[in-house]
């Protein structure tokens, strides 16, 4: 946020998470959702989100923050500890075997395809709307 500061940046657009919802209570989850982050990762891109629109209210720096809800494309992660569960069930169809469901198998997600997020990250860049907070998802589950 120092470098963005002293460059005098156009606008900075911060990709923060969906998991600083924890278990939303609706679907789909607005903005004013309550905060309730349940693991590290959800906790350090929440802690990222504060930090940016502070820096953006004490120092004027343009800022938006968009919370991005399971981002998937060709290039999706299939394997490995931060595999999303996208990446993970198109590599199980791909070799032939069934869907890992953990739990009841009731759960929802809110997919995005990646074209959607960049979009979303230009049109947040270009637009002259500063120091707000975004979701980006599909909306659907």
């Amino acid at each position: 946020m120092e470098c963005a500061k002293n460059a005098g940046i156009k606008k900075l657009v911060y990709a923060a998470s969906s998991s600083c919802y924890g278990i939303p209570d609706e679907f789909p989850t607005k903005e004013t959702a309550e905060i309730r982050p349940q693991y590290p990762y959800a906790l350090t891109k929440r802690l990222g989100e504060e930090t940016v629109l502070h820096w953006g209210q004490v120092y004027g720096l343009p800022v938006i923050t968009l919370r991005l809800f399971n981002v998937y494309g060709t290039r999706s992660r299939t394997s490995g500890t931060y595999g999303a569960v996208f990446g993970v069930f198109l590599a199980q169809k791909l070799a032939g075997k069934p869907f890992t469901v953990v739990g009841t198998g009731e759960q929802t997600r809110d997919f995005t395809y990646v074209t959607d997020v960049a979009d979303a990250f230009y049109t947040a860049a270009m637009s002259d709307i500063v120091n707000e907070t975004f979701n980006v998802g599909s909306g659907g589950t």
